[in-house]
């Protein structure tokens, strides 16, 4: 069998055929690459951010984390994702996150927020995906000490509104993260 691969092989003909086959697919596999990380970024019916202006200017300028905004975050999380008080941090999301809830069932703790299990909370870790003058996204990591619970890595954006930072997207990580919002 072997004999006959290399009688084969020997043929000029063969030889052409397979090169050429095989140039074919290397430039049909580059271009596939190619067009799938640079291609059709301004026509890409998907790319809803590419024909619109850059970032910079729809949602300001990268800032330094204000501390405001760690403040409401924190705030949010120990009132809102572990119900230690759901009513007050009634005032600390936009109408965006409060998704047509009343406040008396936000109140009761019936809210759009995915809840964390307080007890044997171990702490919150904070990293910053993003920090712009009209937008911030952080990454939150809440984990426990207490067996049976799993850390979850969610997903907090803010906005300014009003002169403070209010609270307008929260999920798991695991759904797409926001794109930054142009209003609260």
């Amino acid at each position: 069998m072997v004999e006959r691969v290399g009688h084969l092989w020997d043929r000029s003909l063969v030889r052409l055929v397979f090169t050429t086959v095989s140039v074919i697919v290397l430039l049909a596999g580059l271009v596939v690459y190619i067009s799938s990380r640079h291609g059709g970024e301004a026509s890409s019916p998907g790319s809803a951010l590419a024909a619109t202006p850059s970032a910079a200017k729809l949602y300001g300028s990268q800032i330094t984390l204000p501390p405001e905004a760690v403040h409401t975050a924190r705030r949010f999380i120990q009132t809102a994702v572990l119900r230690q008080d759901p009513a007050a941090s009634w005032a600390l999301v936009t109408p965006k996150e409060r998704a047509g809830t009343s406040q008396a069932q936000w109140d009761k703790g019936n809210m759009p927020v995915v809840p964390y299990p307080r007890k044997g909370l171990s702490g919150a870790r904070f990293k910053i995906l993003r920090s712009r003058q009209r937008d911030v996204l952080i990454q939150v990591l809440l984990t426990s000490h207490t067996l049976g619970v799993k850390p979850s890595v969610d997903f907090l954006e803010l906005v300014p509104s009003g002169g403070r930072w209010l609270v307008t997207y929260w999920a798991p990580q695991g759904q797409n993260p926001p794109l930054p919002s142009a209003t609260p």
